[in-house]
């Protein structure tokens, strides 16, 4: 991208990439640690793949680790209600 614009665009371009990064850290903040777990691990791929991969690459690997942090979630969700059932006694749902 930037070899067609020379010094001035690739400037420009880190300018937004570094405003990107930092606007986008300021979302873990956010109290809930499921939701910053996603966050950081986007920034982390996102900050360092960006300038790697073509657009559709990036997203493709966001997609996978949107894909494989819901599925934690609601693994993690299906387990502690089982495990919170089996402690009140009660038989859990076949």
């Amino acid at each position: 991208m930037w070899s067609a614009g020379g010094w001035p665009l690739l400037i420009v371009f880190i300018v937004l990439v570094v405003l990107a990064i930092g606007g986008a850290s300021r979302l873990l903040l956010i109290a809930d640690p499921a939701i910053s777990a996603v966050v950081s691990l986007s920034i982390a791929y996102g900050a360092f793949y960006l300038h790697r991969n073509e657009i559709l690459v990036q997203l493709g690997y966001q997609k996978q680790v949107i894909l494989v942090w819901a599925l934690s979630v609601v693994g993690s969700w299906a387990f502690t209600a089982a495990i919170l059932q089996l402690a009140r006694g009660e038989q859990a749902p076949s």
